[in-house]
């Protein structure tokens, strides 16, 4: 298989392309190999372990405190889904360099959703090794985003000597 970003060959298990840092999930050329197109099976089953993975840390991690809006049968679905968003959303993420020595972290964007401005916001990221233990946090904040306004963050390691990880989690964004 091939990054699409680089156009280097990696390896079919690994989530991030260790050349340019690229996330993996939908950024690959299939290798024209007979021993890789024999197991579609495995990547049908790996896709839905990841739905469902994902489906359960959503159902886990959205907020407690929001509750269902009485919405009437009158009413458009889309204001429901609206009223139902994070305050703090992200709505981008990946591996990116976080500086000039080459460590690997963790960029994205997260938007306000609110009518208010947030004086502080904080995001927390676990890194983990491709035994899937944890192996660093990432964190990075700001201050003073406007409503509906967005943040570009770059989360650094807090660990000195982290320059490669296998995959990652978002803990939360936080903000007052």
């Amino acid at each position: 298989m091939f990054c699409l970003n680089c156009g280097k060959k990696i390896n079919e298990k690994d989530k991030f392309c260790a050349y340019c840092g690229a996330a993996l999930e939908n950024n690959i050329i299939e290798d024209e190999t007979p021993s890789e197109k024999s197991k579609p099976q495995k990547r049908t089953w790996g896709c839905l372990l990841v739905i469902i993975i994902f489906s359960i840390f959503v159902s886990v991690f959205s907020d407690k405190d929001t509750q269902t809006p009485n919405i009437s049968k009158n009413q458009s679905k889309t204001v429901q889904k609206v009223e139902n968003k994070k305050n703090l959303e992200v709505i981008k993420s990946g591996p990116c360099f976080v500086d000039g020595t080459g460590t690997l972290g963790i960029c994205g964007i997260v938007k306000n959703n609110t009518n208010r401005t947030y004086s502080y916001a904080q995001i927390e990221i676990n890194l983990y090794d491709n035994a899937e233990n944890l192996i660093a946090t990432a964190i990075d904040n700001i201050n003073n985003i406007p409503p509906q306004g967005t943040w570009k963050f770059t989360a650094h390691p807090l660990s000195y000597g982290i320059s490669v990880f296998r995959s990652y989690s978002i803990v939360k964004v936080t903000g007052w």
